[in-house]
Parts: structure tokens; C-alpha cells; sequence
């Protein structure tokens, strides 16, 4: 009838309001119609009666007098020139003029109103118009006129509104509609002639389903037949023909023979009870969030097709697939509700509503949706199917059609409202996709909690599925013999007593608790008795009045902590749907759901790197970042210093992802892996302990073990192949150790060292679990991890740690106790600022300031860590890249000549700043190969980057190795050119196109102690040595673990310098 209104003259804003008050009829029809039916018993009258009104009804409709819809004709002749659409009103004081000076776009004159909606039908040649119009075109616009024209314009006619909304809606909403109030109420007869002659009630469903799958296309015909040769459709003949079935309808209804009951005393007593029964309300929710799903899915599928540019017949095809593939599955309904059980059939519901919506929002076939729709039926027809043979189950005595008229509204009015409704506000702000996601998360969000339900509720409390189990029924929906021997000595008791009504009253109360089925199970009936006396009766109402306030009681608790279960979780995918939506525009890879990108990183450890490079090198070209999912998580790559600086510079951004707490069991939340408030005390009271004067104070420590690492790189000095990574390794962590914590552990001695091995492996291990998103959980990485590994990793660090800090423990306690503090000689006072920042730690911790031996032991795990391999990695990639340069390393050479007088030559301060090719080089290899590839932070706000939205809570990622490589600030970015660092070429970049060391507030609290070690440990070798690599360039293969070095060490040759 929508197309006979449009055709009417009604408007959208019209019809918008009829099929607001429509829902009134389809909401109060039912429920009347079934309790006029239950308290008269007359169920054929009911429904003859509501047919008949329904078909005078859709008569009426058609003698409201057409009126066409309000149209403006223009007559234009563009003579070449172009035809130009803009928004403004139509002007009330050039209405009647023509026009030829009348320009829209400039309008500024007094404008009334426009029509609500309007025709407007062009004429005249537009071969040279600007957009796409076709001679005698008609476009129908809302609002306001969308047209101007520029000149050469003749004429135009306007023809006025005329409203026929009020007659529409005064005959359409008080219509009965035959489908809400006869055909619930025929459901009531259909069920009570089943449990009067037996049948099963799927079958008798299949030919009214057939018939409603062809009468739309025979009505259809009729109506084009009938128009043929009129200048509109009429649909004169299709109502009448309508309004004939409808006659034929009641004419059979009157013929039908069967019984009903009655109430049992009052009507309104047992309707009260009806609606505040726990197990009815329950199952009405059921029926509520199943019709919601199908209300979303038969407004908005089909919308869905359009969208993705399917033609009309796909979507005829697909009304036919949903119909026909119903027929089977209505046939074979009950059996396949006795054997699965209503819970089954509902749980599978919610499942298969969340596979098919959630289908939906990937696919871009119009005939993969068509194939979806096949399952239709399972999801709408088979569970509606369990709902009506509910209804009889649930409905006390006599309110069969008043239970239907229940039931039916909840399912076709509320819950196919709801659906729609919240369809159309989340196609509105999330699009169609994210819509049908939502709705799917919904409904998995449902079905999971209808499990937790039916597992900790229902079966415990009425045993397993479903009414049919543990008797042998005459047919699904009639009555046992055994039950009709218990009515008939229950009336004859009644009888014998003399107060039936009382006895109606409390026979009812027995069979609640003995026979009757609560929501969706059923007990045996029990045998029939002898009948008990007064005094029993009376023992047993009481007890069942007590029961049922014990079982409110626990159900309302159980029903609120479900929905509240409920609401937060479609409030957490709401949210996360709004994050998606906004992550998805970033430009990046195509993503699988759930598991994301994942799979195009579940490669060996040894090639993850290589992925991660080579990804980011090609989309470098395209964008300045990039999106890619870590299996649910975004994750957001920077690749340009514009962008970069967003992040670093920004005083708010300062909390390092969750990729991070890999490191917790390690670190701890030492200055590294620490956030907020402890971040920021943390970094506060450490920073002395790098103070200038401290680290001048390093240099004897860094001379003495430099010259030890020479020493011994003496025996490999003749030309032979070998691997210096561990060389240096263990040279820097004889370093960190003596000078950040004051214990001398002779590392250089060892050169099989356990703690150096476990860092190695430990790194390995935690790249693993970021890279695959199941090893992310901790409870499946000890169940299918390497967990025990890693925990032997940790015993080897920790134990490492603790015995470090022990050591120097006892030598703090020793001079505590001397009193030395105050009163040492000059060389004891160097050498407590050389163990500062152990020292500060302890002396905190001594002073009551918050610091535990845990928090210690943290930060002297994070020292020794970042200060010994990051340097040891800085070390080893210049060292590589100077012997792959000879020329280079010839200047360096003849640098450090001119610095210093002899190769054994203690290094200081002075000689420090002299050495400024020795330290350009060190940062060029820190451009080419940054000891810390990628820096990661998440975002505690929302941030706009590159003029994306990026939500908080995203984790975005520097990816250092390439931002060391954008052409844009280092022109061939692939060659080690040390001069790149000279002031004049500084200047010229970037702030943050160059962070090996981070920037901004969480910049590295270490880089000048790591500079300095560097220059003198790389100055040591070049004195003494002429380094040449063995490896090509081409040829490395990068290991991307905490640090970045290469697979198979650093193989070089040693020549001893002459």
C-alpha cells in the first residue's frame, strides 16, 4: 500500500507519521482480539469479525480522491549555455514572473516555505549541460529546490499542495490487519484443533507460507495488468480481490468445528498472572531480541544489496530463496523441535544471527548474501515455530489467544521495531557494515549469556530440555490420557466439596507445581491420587506462594545482572565499533577479522624483520603512516618526521604500549616500561645520576676496560675471520656494571657468559608473543608457549641482578657503618660518583622513599639491559660499516692520529670533543641501523595525525628504520655518509627526522654516558687496529628483536695498524 500512498499525494513526512501509529493497531489488535476471544470462548466470531473490518477497511482506502503530486515545470532552452544546480528556496515576490534575471544561487529576496516535496519536469536541449539530464527528465526532490539557472529561461507552471495524509491515516490505523489480530487468533483455533484431533502444527504453516510467497508477485501482476494504458497505477482490482480472499477467509472460519476452554474464574486475575509470570516475561524477552534481529535483517538486507549495486531481480531472487528455503524447515519444525529442544533452537538462533550479520559485513557479493539468506528460515521461521507451540505451554486455562496476542506483538511490533529503528541509527553513524557488526556482537553477546542461563538456572532447576522429555504424548501440543484421569477426579472433588471456584483456585496451584510446564520445560505428569483433604490443600498453596516469591526473587537478580552483563557488553562494542571506523581510514594492508594482519607476520623469528621492512618500505611511498591489526588491535606505523613529531614532542602521549608488559616480567615497571606518575618520579629522581661531572668521572672505568677488550682482541689480530659482537658485548657489560652499579663482575673473562645468552633468548622469546596474537595471553603462552624457557631465562637475569646488588649492597652497608661517608679522601669520593646510580637507589631506599628491593632490582635490570647491548649494537654497526668503507675508515684513522699521541693514550674529556668524525660516524650507523628499531607509545587522548583521527587507546608506532631512510632528509639513504652530521647539514633538517636515542620529554636519560662509551671503545680499536668486514651490505640479514644486530654476529678481519 506505500506506493498507492505515495501515489495519493501523501508525503514521506505523512507517512512517516501513519506508520508511527500503526504499531498502536498491530500492538493493542492482537492482545484484544485474543482476550475477547478467551472471555466469550467464541473464537470464530473474533476472527470473522476482524477479517471482515480489515477488508472494508482496504475498500475504503480506495475512494480517497487522487491527487497528483505538486509539481514545477520548467520550460528551459539552454541555447549552449549550461544548466547549474544549487540549494536555495523558491522566491515568493518572482514566482509569477519569469525567469530570465533569476538566479537562485544569489537569492536573497523574502522565500515562504517550500512544499514539503515536489516534481519538477525539465524540457528543451541540454547537450551541453553540466551534469547528466535527458530531455523531458522529472526529478523529485525533498526540502527545497535544487536548481539554477543561469538565462535564456521562458517560462514555468506551478501547481499548489493538496494534504490527503489525515484520510489516509484516519482509515489505515484503526485497520485490524489481517496479519496481527485474525491470523493470531486463527493460531489459537489451529493449536486448539491439534490438541483436540492431533497433527503437528509445522505442517499446517506450510501452505499459508507458500501462498504469502506467491501472492505478492500475482498481486503485482494484477496491478500492472489493470494500469496498462492509464497515465498511474491502479490498484482497484488488486484490493478487490484482496477484500474477496478475505470474505472467503471468514466464510471457512465459520465452518470450522472445534472446542475451547475458558477461564478458569476471572479473566483479569489470570491475565495479571499471565503477564507477571517470570517465566512468561522471560520468554517474551527471548521473542523481543529474536524479532529485533529479524526486524534489522528484513529492513536493512535488502538496502544492503542496493548498496552493493545488485540489480532487482537478485533482490526479487532473494525475497523468493528466503520464502521457498522456509517451506522444508517449517514442514519438519516439530520434529526438530522434540528432537533438539526449544533451547536449542533459540541458542542457535542468537548464533546463527551473529554468523550471518557478521558475514554480511564483509562481503561485497550481492550473491554470497542471496546464499546467506538460504539460512533465513533457521534463524526466524524454526524458532517462531517454538514460540507458538510455547504459547499453550506457558498460557494458564482458557488464555491461549490472549497469550498469542502477547507473544506475536513482541515478536512482529516491538522487537522487528527495535531492529529497525536501532538499524537505522547505526547505519546512520557506523554504516551499513559496521551496523550489521554490531548487531552480530549483539546477538553472540545474547546467545552466550542464554547459555550461562540455561546452565545455571534452568537445568539445575527444572532438568533437561525440553516439556516433551519423560512422556509419551498423544500429539506435541495435546493432553496425556493420564492427564485427562486427573481432571476428571479433580472436577469430581470439586463437585463433592461445593465451592468449585475455590477449588478451581487451588486445583490450578497443584497442577502449576506437578504438571504444568514453566518456561520451556516440562515435567511428567503425575499419576493420578486419591484426593486430599482440606488441611493438605492449604499446607500445599501456602508452600507454592513461598516457592514463587523465592523464585521471583532469584530470577529478578538473575535477569538484572544478565542485562546489565548485556548492556555493557553492547556498550564496549559500540565503542569499539566507533574505533574501527575511525582506524579503518588510515590507509594499510587488508585485514582479516579478528585475526587481522597476524598471518602476514607468523613467520620464523629470523624473517619477521624482513616482513616488517620491507611492508613499511613500500607503503613509505604512499603515506607517511600506515594502519595494520595485530589480530584485534590497531596498530599505527609512522614513517615521516611531520608525523612523528605529533607523538614524541607531545607531553601527553608518554605511556609505551602494551607491547611493553612482555617486558614486565623481565624490567618490571622500571624507567623503560614505567607510565604515568611513577614514570615521572622515577625519571626525576634518577637524572642526577647522569649529571656531566658524574659521567667524567666514568672515563677511568671506560679506559680500563677498552684497553682490556683490545687486549684480547689482540689473538684474533691476524688477519683471521671472526665474529667481535661478543667481544664488545661483554666489554660494555663490564662497564654498565663497575661504573652504574660498582661491581666489577669480569665479564671479559667469560666468554661464554650465561647472562648474555639469556638476554639474547629472552629478546627472541618476547618478539615472539608480540608478533603471534595467540601467545599474547598468558595463560595459552604457559600452555602452548615457551614459557618455561622464558622462565629459565629469568632466573638467569634475576639471579644476575640480585647478586650485582647484593655485592654492592654489603660495601654501601660497610661504609655506612665506618661513617665513611662524610669523611673520605678524594679517591673514595670518585669512586662514589662513579657508583652513583646505584648508590642514589640505595640511599632512597635506606631513607624511607618509597623505594623496595623489587623496585631496585627493576632498575638495575633496566641499566643493565639498555646500557650494555644498545651499546654494544651502536659499537658493532660502525665498526661493521667502516670496515665496508676504507676511505672512511682511513679518515677516522688519520683523526684519531692527530688526537692522540701514542694507541695507548688514556682517553679524557678533551680528547672527547676533539673527535668529531669518530662521533659522525657512530650516528650514521645509528641512521642506518638504530639499536632500538621501533618505538612505541599509546595514546592516552585522541590525536590527529596527518589530519586522521586516531582514538585513544591505539598503540602508534615510530618505525625508526625507516624514518632513518626517508628520502626527503637524507637523499640516498642507503649510503654511509658521516657527513650527513656536520653542523651546516643538521641544521637543514628535520628536528625529528634523526632518534636513535627517542625525543621529546622520553627521550633516552642515557644517551650522553652512551656516546661517550661508544667514541672510546670504538677509538680504542681504530688506534690499535684496521678493521675490515666480511659480510656485503647486501648480504646481512637483520634480526629486529629488543635490539637490532645482525643474524651471524659481525664477521670481520683484524689487521694490526703499523
Amino acid at each position: 500500500m506505500t506506493p498507492y500512498a505515495r501515489q495519493l499525494g501523501i508525503t514521506y513526512n505523512e507517512m512517516a507519521i501513519i506508520f508511527a501509529l500503526e504499531p498502536i493497531s498491530a500492538i493493542l489488535g492482537p492482545l484484544i482480539a485474543g482476550m475477547l476471544a478467551d472471555k466469550t470462548g467464541r473464537y470464530k466470531l473474533v476472527v470473522v469479525v476482524t477479517i471482515i473490518m480489515s477488508a472494508v477497511f482496504t475498500i475504503l482506502l480506495l475512494y480517497i480522491p487522487a491527487t497528483p503530486l505538486p509539481t514545477l515545470t520548467f520550460t528551459c532552452h539552454t541555447a549552449g549555455h549550461s544548466l547549474i544546480w544549487d540549494s536555495c528556496d523558491i522566491c515568493q515576490d518572482q514566482r509569477n514572473n519569469t525567469f530570465l534575471h533569476l538566479h537562485l544561487q544569489n537569492c536573497e529576496a523574502k522565500c515562504v516555505p517550500p512544499p514539503a516535496e515536489f516534481e519538477m519536469c525539465f524540457t528543451g536541449d541540454y547537450n551541453n549541460s553540466c551534469i547528466t539530464l535527458y530531455p523531458d527528465a522529472q526529478v523529485t526532490l525533498n526540502g527545497t529546490v535544487v536548481t539554477t539557472v543561469k538565462k535564456n529561461i521562458c517560462s514555468y507552471t506551478w501547481t499548489e499542495v493538496r494534504h490527503e495524509g489525515q484520510v489516509y491515516s484516519g482509515l489505515k490505523c484503526p485497520d485490524p490487519n489481517p496479519d496481527p489480530c485474525p491470523v493470531r487468533c486463527q493460531t489459537a483455533i489451529t493449536i486448539a484443533i491439534l490438541k483436540e484431533r492431533g497433527g503437528e502444527y509445522g505442517k499446517q504453516r506450510v501452505i499459508p507460507l507458500i501462498a504469502s510467497s506467491i501472492t505478492p508477485v500475482v498481486i503485482g501482476a494484477l496491478v500492472d495488468w489493470y494500469s496498462e494504458g492509464q497515465d498511474q497505477s491502479d490498484y482497484t482490482l488488486a484490493v478487490y480481490i484482496t477484500a474477496l480472499f478475505y470474505l472467503i477467509t471468514a466464510a471457512l472460519v465459520t465452518r470450522l468445528d472445534f472446542m475451547v476452554e475458558k477461564p478458569q474464574h476471572n479473566m483479569l486475575v489470570d491475565l495479571r498472572r499471565l503477564v507477571t509470570s517470570i517465566e512468561v516475561d522471560a520468554f517474551l524477552f527471548v521473542v523481543f531480541c529474536l524479532g529485533a534481529n529479524w526486524g534489522f535483517q528484513e529492513s536493512f538486507i535488502y538496502v544492503y544489496l542496493r548498496s552493493l549495486d545488485a540489480p532487482y531481480y537478485i533482490l526479487g531472487l532473494a525475497s523468493f530463496t528466503s520464502k521457498v528455503s522456509a517451506v522444508p524447515v517449517v514442514f519438519l519444525a516439530d520434529k526438530i523441535l522434540n528432537k533438539c529442544g526449544y533451547h536449542s533452537v533459540f541458542i542457535f538462533s542468537f548464533f546463527l544471527y551473529f554468523l550471518n550479520n557478521f558475514a554480511c559485513s564483509y562481503i561485497r557479493t550481492p550473491w554470497m548474501v542471496v546464499a546467506l539468506l538460504v539460512t533465513k528460515p533457521l534463524g526466524f521461521n524454526l524458532p517462531y515455530m517454538g514460540m507458538i507451540k510455547l504459547c499453550p505451554r506457558l498460557a494458564p486455562k482458557g488464555l491461549l489467544a490472549t497469550m498469542n496476542g502477547l507473544m506475536n506483538p513482541t515478536l512482529f511490533t516491538f522487537g522487528f521495531a527495535a531492529g529497525s529503528s536501532l538499524g537505522g541509527v547505526l547505519v546512520g553513524s557506523l554504516g551499513m557494515t559496521g551496523a550489521f557488526r554490531t548487531f552480530a556482537y549483539t546477538s553472540l553477546g545474547l546467545g552466550i549469556c542464554y547459555i550461562a542461563l540455561y546452565i545455571l538456572y534452568i537445568r539445575r532447576r527444572y532438568g533437561r530440555d525440553d516439556c516433551v522429555q519423560g512422556t509419551k504424548e498423544s500429539t506435541e501440543t495435546g493432553t496425556t490420557e493420564e492427564g485427562r484421569i486427573l481432571e476428571e477426579i479433580m472436577l469430581k472433588e470439586e463437585e463433592q466439596d461445593g465451592n468449585v471456584e475455590e477449588q478451581k483456585v487451588e486445583k490450578d496451584e497443584v497442577m502449576k507445581i506437578d504438571k504444568v510446564c514453566p518456561m520451556l520445560t516440562a515435567r511428567p505428569t503425575p499419576e493420578a491420587g486419591p484426593p486430599e483433604d482440606e488441611i493438605d490443600r492449604k499446607i500445599r498453596y501456602r508452600m507454592t506462594w513461598q516457592l514463587k516469591m523465592v523464585e521471583l526473587g532469584s530470577s529478578l537478580v538473575t535477569y538484572s545482572v544478565l542485562t546489565l552483563l548485556t548492556v555493557m557488553l553492547a556498550n564496549w562494542f559500540y565503542k569499539r565499533r566507533q574505533k574501527v571506523l575511525l582506524i579503518e581510514q588510515i590507509p594499510g594492508p587488508k585485514a582479516l577479522p579478528i585475526l587481522g594482519n597476524a598471518l602476514e607476520v607468523n613467520v620464523e623469528p629470523r624473517d619477521l624483520f624482513q616482513v616488517i621492512s620491507g611492508g613499511s618500505y613500500i607503503w613509505s611511498q604512499i603515506t607517511p603512516l600506515m594502519r595494520v591489526w595485530a589480530g584485534p588491535f590497531p596498530l599505527i606505523q609512522l614513517f615521516k618526521c611531520s608525523v612523528v613529531e605529533v607523538i614524541l614532542s607531545s607531553n601527553k602521549h608518554l605511556d609505551k604500549s602494551r607491547d611493553y608488559t612482555f617486558l614486565h616480567p623481565w624490567l618490571g615497571t622500571g624507567l623503560l616500561t614505567s607510565t604515568g606518575s611513577k614514570w615521572h618520579s622515577r625519571r626525576k629522581m634518577l637524572t642526577p645520576a647522569f649529571h656531566f661531572k658524574i659521567l667524567e668521572d666514568f672515563l677511568e672505568v671506560f679506559n680500563s676496560q677498552s684497553t682490556k677488550m683490545v687486549e684480547k682482541l689482540a689473538k684474533k689480530a691476524d688477519g683471521q675471520r671472526f665474529d667481535i659482537f661478543p667481544y664488545i658485548t661483554l666489554c660494555t657489560l663490564d662497564v654498565i656494571c663497575e661504573t652504574a652499579m660498582g661491581v666489577n663482575i669480569k665479564a671479559q673473562d667469560n666468554s661464554d657468559s650465561d647472562y648474555v645468552k639469556a638476554v639474547y633468548r629472552i629478546g627472541a622469546l618476547v618478539q615472539q608473543r608480540q608478533a603471534r596474537p595467540w601467545l599474547q595471553s598468558d595463560l595459552l603462552y604457559r600452555l602452548i608457549g615457551s614459557s618455561k624457557e622464558h622462565d629459565a631465562c629469568l632466573k638467569i637475569l634475576h639471579g644476575f641482578s640480585y647478586g650485582t646488588i647484593r655485592s654492592r649492597l654489603i660495601e654501601f652497608q660497610k661504609e655506612k657503618t665506618n661513617k665513611l661517608a662524610k669523611h673520605m679522601d678524594d679517591e673514595i669520593i670518585g669512586k662514589k660518583r662513579r657508583l652513583a646510580f646505584l648508590d642514589l637507589l640505595l640511599e632512597y631506599s635506606e631513607e624511607g622513599r618509597g623505594l623496595s628491593d623489587e623496585d631496585i632490582r627493576e632498575e638495575v635490570d633496566t641499566f643493565m639491559f639498555e646500557g650494555h647491548d644498545t651499546t654494544a649494537a651502536a659499537i658493532n654497526w660502525s665498526l661493521y660499516l667502516l670496515g665496508c668503507h676504507p676511505e672512511i675508515q682511513a679518515r677516522v684513522h688519520e683523526e684519531l692520529d692527530m688526537i692522540f699521541s701514542s694507541p695507548d693514550q688514556p682517553v679524557t674529556m678533551a680528547e672527547l670533543r676533539e673527535m668529531k668524525l669518530t662521533e659522525n660516524c657512530i650516528k650514521e650507523a645509528l641512521r642506518l641501523f638504530p639499536s632500538v628499531p621501533f618505538l612505541a607509545r599509546e595514546l592516552q587522548e585522541e590525536a590527529v595525525i596527518d589530519n586522521y583521527r586516531i582514538p585513544e587507546g591505539t598503540t602508534v608506532m615510530v618505525v625508526t628504520y625507516r624514518l632513518h631512510r626517508d628520502p626527503d632528509q637524507f637523499p640516498d639513504p642507503e649510503r654511509f655518509d658521516p657527513d650527513r652530521f656536520l653542523p651546516e647539514n643538521v641544521s637543514k633538517r628535520h628536528p625529528y627526522a634523526y632518534v636513535p636515542f627517542s625525543a621529546g620529554p622520553r627521550n633516552c636519560i642515557g644517551q650522553k654516558f652512551a656516546l661517550m662509551e661508544e667514541k672510546i671503545l670504538l677509538s680504542s680499536i681504530l688506534r690499535k687496529y684496521r678493521a675490515e668486514s666480511c659480510t656485503r651490505r647486501e648480504d646481512l640479514r637483520l634480526l629486529g628483536e629488543l635490539i637490532l644486530r645482525p643474524e651471524n654476529g659481525n664477521t670481520v678481519k683484524l689487521f694490526p695498524r703499523v
